[in-house]
């Protein structure tokens, strides 16, 4: 293969011109290159030339005229053209300038190796910022630094020095890319998937991430062609909303998003004062909105494996319904278990496909579903074939799984009929394999079907194939709304609370605040002494509420801020005495009293609570919770990424544990959904909206009335950006 055909057909023809640099580079630069081949920095030299690259390969060593057999140069300009991509194998002092050197020869793409940056402390976040602007100064695409390098697999291209390739002579090329910001943790998922099956087309770490990031590299290599399945490691995620994009993304191509984040558990350096926000922490958030944007979120090595395996067979499910054949009770018992967990169903069939199944397997075996072949298949292979043709062709079948184990006389047959039977089928064929299984699982990965040494693993995989296919589903042709909105003109008073340092709006203003974007917030009045308090509770009707109002308490009830079931002229007078007391008590600047219509639950009343935050990665998210104010301790809760329609925010109501209440529960009439879908949608809009003036809102409660008399949100809270 010359040179120039190295790249023919790849990214560097007809895609971004820094992502066909980076994967099917026409030539290479290894700057600070060793002759010796074990060393880190001889590594990606020797990994070239084991692996076939045929492109051309310049080693940069100013000490030596050949480094491992192939002509060295002093330094870039001495090469005399300008190579696609260069390595730096140079410390971390050296590399800011040498990124300007190969900006000024006009390379695209730089592997920065180094380690020594932010991840040290002060100095090295220095020389981070350093390498950073030497990126903007010069245009020039930077990996790294603090990372292993990359593999282009289409283009022979391992440039890096990762001990992944320590074994093995042929890097197959598959449809699988994986990015990972960590080093190490690559190389182990790499290992591990390998040793699966699994065959990638992309691999990179992106380390220090001081200019391309895990995101930005997979949402190119989502166009890709060749590649089907997007596979990430994070360790952190600053811009949250690009992952959500890249979700939505790979989603609308059918690309599963495979993704493993650290961290996740961290409480963030962030103050919160309401309730929803302490509910959804990060880890919450992470899940939820991996969920919306159908993002397949995992927490293992084995997990992501998993994932890779099964989406990578390449089909996908036309709903939950799995049929197991199976020569083990006890492990399709299992698998049937964890199926159901994950919302696989493994139904019974009926009597006529049971008899055309009974046709086919022994007369001591059970056609019920899982459906036993007994372990005679050991001693006649041939009966899997017509029993896997009836379950395919079985009408009430989605995928089919084939469960064997330390079967070694006559694999190779099952395996040919597996395969046969798989290539004749659109729907899956997955297959556990228990037991002394290597040899039988390699052969399998050959023919692209899915396998599996446990029945656990492999019935949760199903699961999120099940998911992403309606994920998918949901989201071509959905109401998602535009990431950003044209916001509304924001009221004068705003701007000012927030000049004056206040940290909250007063309950009134916050009610007045939502109400442009048509949140139904009880309203109120403000009163200044008993007569007006008098007057007002007049207006808005017996019995009513009084509260103290100021936008320095955040939460009224917690310092005995509000009295209900005020029904005669004697208690109004009396609670605003009392809260005015208060007021004064707690030496609030701003303490005044409002006066509300008392609009307690009724009889199958639901109480909600919305509320929106700043998540760190994320920014705005909007988490929605049964209870009310109970919603600690039920800890029941759903996380959004705003804006969303309204079928979103059904869907996300129906993922709550006590969805049934807002139906039709024990006989009491539906609530009314529709209402607070209306109010959702809102809130979500002015989420974003705000996001530059607001921190945190809360609604809480939010009482739903039965079907057809809406909702109210009883209680609005506020919380200001300082300025």
């Amino acid at each position: 293969m010359t040179a120039a055909a190295v790249g023919a057909g790849t990214p560097h023809a007809d895609g971004p011109d820094w992502l066909g640099a980076m994967f099917a580079a026409r030539s290479v630069a290894i700057v600070g290159a060793s002759d010796n081949p074990i060393k880190l920095s001889g590594r990606p030299i020797a990994y070239l030339k084991r692996f076939g690259y045929a492109g051309r390969i310049f080693p940069v060593n100013p000490g030596r005229a050949q480094v491992q057999g192939l002509d060295a140069y002093p330094d870039l300009a001495s090469i005399g053209e300008v190579p696609d991509l260069v390595m730096l194998m140079v410390d971390a002092a050296s590399t800011p300038d040498a990124v300007r050197e190969c900006g000024r020869l006009g390379v695209p793409v730089v592997i920065a190796s180094a380690a020594g940056f932010a991840e040290t402390g002060e100095e090295g976040a220095r020389l981070q910022e350093d390498l950073r602007q030497a990126a903007q100064e010069t245009g020039i695409r930077v990996l790294g630094p603090n990372c292993l390098g990359l593999m282009g697999m289409a283009a022979h291209l391992p440039i890096t020095f990762t001990s992944a390739l320590d074994e093995g002579d042929s890097l197959p090329v598959g449809s699988t890319a994986l990015i990972s910001q960590s080093g190490a943790f690559g190389t182990f998922l790499f290992s591990a998937a390998r040793m699966a099956g699994v065959e990638f087309s992309h691999y990179a770490n992106t380390g220090n991430e001081v200019d391309l990031d895990v995101v930005e590299i997979l949402s190119a290599l989502c166009e890709r062609p060749e590649v089907t399945t997007l596979s990430a490691y994070f360790e952190g995620l600053s811009d949250g909303r690009r992952l959500a994009e890249l979700g939505r993304k790979a989603l609308l191509a059918d690309k599963p998003l495979i993704v493993a984040k650290a961290g996740r558990s961290t409480d963030g350096a962030r103050a919160v004062s309401s309730h929803t926000a302490s509910l959804a922490g990060s880890d919450e958030v992470f899940k939820d909105i991996c969920e919306q944007y159908g993002v397949v979120a995992v927490e293992s090595i084995n997990d992501i494996v998993d994932m890779m395996v099964m989406f990578d067979q390449g089909r996908r499910l036309a709903g939950r319904r799995l049929t197991i054949l199976t020569m083990s009770g006890g492990a399709a018992a299992l698998m049937t278990d964890v199926a159901n967990a994950n919302g696989i169903a493994v139904n019974e069939w009926e009597p006529e496909w049971r008899e055309r199944m009974a046709a086919t397997i022994p007369s001591f075996g059970s056609t019920a579903n899982p459906i036993d072949l007994t372990a005679e298949l050991i001693r006649d292979p041939e009966i899997l074939r017509g029993a896997l043709q009836v379950a395919i062709d079985h009408p009430g079948t989605d995928v089919a799984c084939v469960l064997v184990g330390n079967a070694q006389t006559g694999s190779e047959q099952l395996i040919e009929i597996i395969a046969a039977a798989s290539a004749r089928s659109a729907k899956p064929v997955v297959v556990v394999w228990t037991g002394n299984n290597r040899r039988q699982l390699d052969a399998l990965a050959a023919h692209r079907i899915a396998r599996f040494d446990d029945p656990a693993r492999a019935a949760r995989a199903l699961g999120a194939l099940a998911r992403h296919g309606e994920h998918r589903a949901r989201l071509v042709g959905s109401d998602v709304p535009a990431p950003e909105l044209a916001g509304r003109r924001l009221p004068e008073w705003l701007a000012e609370a927030a000049a004056q340092g206040l940290e909250h709006l007063d309950e009134l203003r916050a009610g007045q605040l939502l109400s442009a974007w048509d949140v139904p917030v009880v309203q109120g009045m403000a009163v200044s002494d008993e007569d007006s308090a008098w007057a007002a509770a007049r207006q808005v009707g017996l019995p009513c509420v009084a509260k103290l109002l100021s936008a320095h308490v955040a939460h009224k009830s917690d310092v005995g801020g509000v009295l209900l079931g005020l029904s005669t002229q004697a208690e109004v007078r009396d609670a605003f005495t009392r809260l005015w007391a208060l007021g004064e008590q707690l030496a609030i600047p701003d303490g005044r009293v409002m006066v509300q219509p008392m609009l307690d639950t009724g009889p199958g009343d639901v109480e909600l609570i919305v509320g929106a935050h700043r998540d760190l990665s994320f920014g705005p998210v909007v988490t929605i919770g049964l209870g009310g104010v109970l919603v600690e301790v039920l800890e029941d809760s759903v996380t959004l990424l705003p804006p969303f329609g309204r079928e979103e925010a059904r869907r996300a109501l129906s993922r709550l544990r006590g969805a049934s209440l807002l139906g039709d529960f024990r006989g009491r009439g539906e609530r009314d959904v529709d209402a607070v879908l209306d109010l959702l949608v809102g809130f979500s809009r002015a989420a974003v909206d705000l996001r530059d003036d607001v921190v945190e809102m809360e609604l809480n409660p939010v009482v739903v009335h039965a079907a057809g008399q809406g909702v109210l949100a009883l209680d609005a809270l506020v919380r200001l950006a300082p300025t």
